[in-house]
């Protein structure tokens, strides 16, 4: 556990300090959040593959066991799309308004709303289910280091009373995900709905591109800004190509216009810094 943790809230607390681990879906988001709003931050590492979430120090720091985790001027933000409403009202980058931003915000909730932990976990024991994907090497042996987070939550139960109550919500949160993960048929429908709600993206793009042939206003999801809305959807398909399903999901062929989107992602510098690195460690 990161010093930073045991020892509580850090002294400058004018900084941004974001409590995370690097491949973390969530923690991403924030990451790419804070590059893109302008925003310095520290980071403080918290090793999920070794269940430092479950540890009673940063228990007091995020009660949901969870990362991200946000500090800064005494307070303490737990989630990443909290986090990111959060980062949205210190920036000092212009917002967008009016009928604009209610369509950003309702593609940012959508995207978050799909259940990627279950879509991960699932794709990982299942690593043939799609025809055509495969699951790299890399990504297979860092899930199978994974502390036993049954086991780890049931024995802090028992240890520290105190926090009881917390840690039986996650175990049941986390048994919850291990019965659905582990029904092949729940995964492929899942599977299913996100090729569903990718093929809707894919046509917002179709459209954009068709009504802003030969314009570069319109890069991006809802323009030339890279708003909450690129920032979630960007997310969403790093791990995707994380778990081997780029190749699968778009190409040249099929969603052309989601490929296109990822060739130009990939050469954002936010994305490179946040996104990329963990990607390509992951494929090594």
């Amino acid at each position: 556990m990161a010093d930073a943790v045991k020892n509580g809230l850090p002294e400058d607390s004018s900084k941004v300090v974001i409590y995370q681990y690097y491949s973390s879906y969530w923690s991403q988001m924030v990451r790419l959040a804070c590059v893109e709003k302008g925003i310095p931050f520290t980071k403080v590492e918290i090793d999920l593959v070794k269940g430092e979430n479950y540890n009673p120090d940063y228990l007091r720091i995020n009660p949901a066991c969870e990362v991200p985790a946000l500090a800064h001027n005494g307070k303490i933000i737990d989630g990443s799309q909290p986090i990111i409403d959060y980062l949205d009202q210190i920036s000092v980058h212009d917002k967008p308004q009016g009928q604009r931003q209610e369509e950003i915000e309702a593609f940012r909730r959508e995207c978050c709303q799909l259940p990627m932990a279950e879509i991960t976990v699932g794709v990982v024991l299942n690593p043939t289910l799609l025809e055509g994907a495969k699951v790299p090497e890399k990504t297979m042996e860092n899930f199978s280091k994974r502390v036993n987070r049954r086991a780890v939550l049931e024995e802090n139960i028992v240890k520290y009373p105190e926090l009881a109550d917390a840690y039986r919500a996650k175990l049941e949160r986390v048994i919850a995900t291990e019965v659905q993960v582990a029904n092949v048929a729940t995964i492929y429908d899942l599977l299913k709905n996100l090729e569903r709600y990718l093929d809707n993206v894919d046509g917002l793009l179709r459209i954009n591109a068709a009504e802003n042939r030969g314009k570069d206003s319109y890069e991006w999801l809802f323009g030339k800004d890279f708003t909450n809305a690129d920032i979630a959807l960007a997310i969403l398909l790093a791990r995707l190509d994380l778990l081997g399903l780029a190749g699968r999901l778009w190409d040249v062929t099929d969603r052309i216009y989601l490929a296109d989107y990822y060739r130009r992602l990939k050469e954002r510098p936010s994305f490179r810094q946040e996104c990329v690195p963990y990607i390509s460690e992951d494929h090594a």
